[in-house]
């Protein structure tokens, strides 16, 4: 399965390094992570090297391709904002939309709220949760 995993590149990465644990168990599932660049810890300096119309096309193109999406929002973003939009409104894929429950009050209302007959809205506790959630849906 591809899967467009999305996370902020400019706001809060607090969360990046579970994240990142969460793209390799994917990995080791056998799924593809289209967006595996995401979860270095110099993502924003690889992307600053594209102009902005490359990010977006080959953005837009990843997310044409993945059987699903994923978005971990504990660390809210436009970037992931747009991601989640374009995917319930363009495209016809499953949206998971993660984030940490202790964050609730540094994320959108729009976000967290959000419901959409092909999106689930996953709050965890933990990283075990996340993790759970990710080799049971996968």
């Amino acid at each position: 399965m591809k899967i467009y995993f999305a996370t902020t590149v400019l706001g809060d990465r607090s969360r990046v390094a579970d994240a990142r644990r969460l793209v390799v168990a994917l990995q080791e599932m056998g799924h593809e992570v289209l967006t595996e660049h995401l979860f270095v810890d110099n993502a924003f300096e690889n992307d600053s090297q594209l102009e902005p119309e490359a990010i977006f096309d080959r953005d837009v193109a990843w997310l044409r391709s993945a059987d699903a999406v994923i978005v971990e929002a504990s660390g809210s973003s436009f970037g992931i904002g747009f991601e989640t939009g374009f995917t319930l409104g363009a495209l016809d894929v499953p949206l998971y939309l993660l984030y940490d429950a202790a964050r609730f009050d540094q994320i959108s209302r729009m976000a967290v709220g959000l419901r959409h007959e092909r999106a689930r809205v996953v709050p965890y506790e933990n990283f075990e949760q996340a993790l759970d959630f990710i080799r049971s849906t996968f």
